[in-house]
C-alpha cells in the first residue's frame, strides 16, 4: 500500500498529472480489492524458489504487485 502511494504522491506531485495518480490509485483499489474474493486470481512469478513460497503478482498499470 505504501509503495502505491508513493507512485501515485509522485506522479501527482512531481509529474503534475492528478488524473494519472488518481487512474492508478483506481486501478490498484481494484484489482487488490478483488483478491479478498479470489486470492489465487494471477499468476505465480516465473522464479521457481519465489513460485514454491506462493508469491504472486498482478499489472497495475505500468507497475507490478507482488503478493502471497
Amino acid at each position: 500500500e505504501h509503495d502505491i502511494m508513493r507512485a501515485a504522491d509522485y506522479i501527482e506531485f512531481t509529474l503534475k498529472n492528478p488524473n494519472a495518480a488518481d487512474n492508478l490509485l483506481d486501478a490498484a483499489t481494484e484489482q487488490i480489492g478483488s483478491l479478498a474474493d479470489l486470492p489465487q486470481k494471477f499468476h505465480l512469478v516465473d522464479d521457481p524458489v519465489l513460485a514454491s513460497w506462493g508469491i504472486r503478482f498482478v499489472i497495475i498499470n505500468n507497475y507490478l504487485a507482488f503478493y502471497t
